[in-house]
């Protein structure tokens, strides 16, 4: 499977992300199937897949719906092997943890809640959310960000070699 790192490529992948997420799909929706072709699978499943983990797992101000939707990707890049299932979960977690560090060292956190400034899983918090306009104003770069970091790092001879 090839990533490729080309910025023409990951423009067009972050703008295709972009243009799904301001259509009718959640951040882990539009962060994971934009990978669709390099992942062998079509983007129908992949939106399905996704379709319970915006807002921080389903509006509970959780892990950040586009942090999860790279956790995906990283399981399904490192599932692509022959390798064992505890070879696939270590390379999985390793993955993970390089892409945690790198998320976080620019926002500071993982949790929907704590990168939006409202906790969206009451009701007050979801509508103060909505009247400030978080999601579209924040939830973009959080998207962008993890959309790049995977475009970037999985071509990378150390993660191939993983794989």
């Amino acid at each position: 499977m090839e990533w490729r790192s080309k910025t023409k490529t990951m423009e067009t992948k972050t703008n295709k992300a972009k243009k799904l997420f301001k259509g009718d799909f959640n951040c882990a929706q539009s962060t994971l199937s934009v990978f669709n072709k390099e992942l062998g699978l079509d983007a129908a499943t992949l939106q399905n897949l996704t379709a319970g983990f915006g807002a921080g797992m389903c509006y509970q101000g959780r892990t950040c719906g586009a942090v999860a939707g790279a956790y995906m990707a990283l399981g399904l890049y490192s599932g692509k092997t022959n390798a064992d299932a505890e070879t696939v979960k270590k390379n999985t977690r390793e993955l993970i943890e390089k892409f945690n560090y790198y998320f976080e060292s620019k926002h500071h956190s993982t949790l929907c809640r704590e990168l939006l400034g409202v906790d969206v899983s009451t009701k007050e918090g979801l509508e103060e959310a909505r009247k400030l306009g978080v999601f579209e104003n924040h939830c973009p770069n959080f998207i962008i960000l993890a959309v790049e970091w995977l475009e970037q790092n999985l071509n990378k001879p150390d993660y191939k070699s993983k794989v």
